[in-house]
């Protein structure tokens, strides 16, 4: 391919087209500028977010088997099948645990509940998104239908559940808050029945907010390399806003942790210290301190563990090949650990849930027992 494309340039996004000869042309080649790619460099890595189909989408090769597929999808299968089963065991631990009527006093039981429900959502949907792009690669699946449902679809879906889960998060954070600020006024009754009410609020406002996605996703298909793709194409101006609201479901929930956490300790500190003559100010700021790290704890070490998906979404330079994958790729699995981690951020970092996870989970295995094991339960009782 030393000659230039005289005639017609089929290159999208400034690529430059070469053939095969300078009259006569038999093969053409699209050679892309960095951040494009596909056969008629119609492809691009160059927006906010980068999807798990850019990153790891042209690693798949449509004509080898499963166990043929390069090292980054083996990786990717060993990795998102850890993710699901630790996930699973977590959420349904949680779940358990907040059943449990005692957990469920306030709002902020409620709130967990519903959060160890949107995490096992969300490994499940990771989950089946990775296998279905696998397969989707590999000219397993090849119903149209199906992949354009998926690619509208699953994006939205993923999208929605991590940032509700990272706004019940906030939540509880904000009643625990206001139990400190209210004191004895506080009214258990009453916030549960608000906690209902936020919870409808925050489904439906990170819906809406997020609504644009899917009328941006489309199919593109790569005669080349005999691949479809399912795509995302902002406009300037949407793109901004998409930007914007990555940042306001990442920076505002987290914010809240932490600043709330830090207002528990001082105001907590300044009610002990006014009661207390003996402490001054700063050692009940350090005692209450040691009394709530599980909450300063779980605060930040979430904040930690979602920063990945928020630096992939920010980066300033994009995917320049798929050989770039390693640092891509390694974010977008670090964005899942918060979920699975529901059950130790939250359960067993607390004394009262802890206990009440103890008691549920005695229960369940009693059951258990008596279900596979019913002789060995009699012998035990005789």
């Amino acid at each position: 391919m030393t000659y230039s494309c005289f005639n017609e340039n089929d290159c999208q996004n400034d690529g430059q087209c070469f053939q095969d000869h300078q009259h006569c042309p038999t093969k053409i080649m699209c050679v892309c500028q960095e951040c494009f790619f596909g056969d008629k460099c119609q492809l691009s890595t160059k927006h906010s977010g980068l999807s798990l189909d850019s990153i790891l989408g042209y690693h798949i090769h449509p004509h080898l088997t499963l166990i043929q597929q390069p090292l980054p999808v083996q990786l990717s299968i060993a990795l998102g099948t850890l993710i699901l089963v630790i996930g699973i065991i977590s959420g349904i631990l949680s779940n358990l645990t907040f059943q449990m009527k005692l957990t469920r006093k306030t709002g902020c039981g409620l709130y967990l509940l519903t959060s160890s429900i949107t995490s096992i959502l969300v490994i499940i949907c990771f989950y089946m998104k990775l296998w279905i792009l696998i397969f989707s690669q590999m000219n397993t699946i090849t119903s149209r239908f199906f992949l354009l449902f998926n690619c509208i679809s699953s994006e939205f879906i993923l999208r929605f559940l991590l940032a509700t889960t990272d706004w019940l998060h906030a939540s509880v954070t904000i009643e625990r808050f206001f139990v400190v600020f209210r004191g004895v006024q506080f009214d258990k009754a009453k916030s549960r029945k608000l906690a209902k009410l936020i919870i409808f609020i925050i489904f439906v406002l990170t819906a809406a907010s997020i609504l644009h996605d899917p009328f941006h996703r489309h199919l593109i298909d790569d005669t080349e390399d005999q691949r479809t793709w399912c795509w995302v194409k902002f406009t300037s101006k949407v793109e901004s806003y998409n930007r914007f609201i990555n940042i306001f479901h990442f920076i505002i929930p987290f914010s809240l942790n932490v600043i709330l956490v830090i207002g528990i300790m001082i105001i907590t500190a300044r009610q002990r210290s006014s009661a207390q003559r003996i402490f001054t100010f700063q050692q009940q700021l350090k005692r209450q301190f040691d009394h709530h790290k599980h909450l300063i704890f779980s605060s930040f070490l979430l904040i930690i563990l979602a920063l990945p998906r928020l630096i992939i979404s920010f980066l300033p330079n994009c995917m320049k090949s798929p050989k770039e994958y390693k640092l891509f790729l390694a974010s977008y699995f670090i964005s899942f650990i918060p979920p699975i981690l529901h059950f130790f951020v939250f359960v067993l970092t607390s004394e009262i849930y802890k206990k009440e996870f103890t008691t549920v989970f005695k229960q369940k295995w009693e059951i258990f027992r008596r279900w596979f094991f019913p002789i060995r339960v009699l012998s035990t009782r005789n």
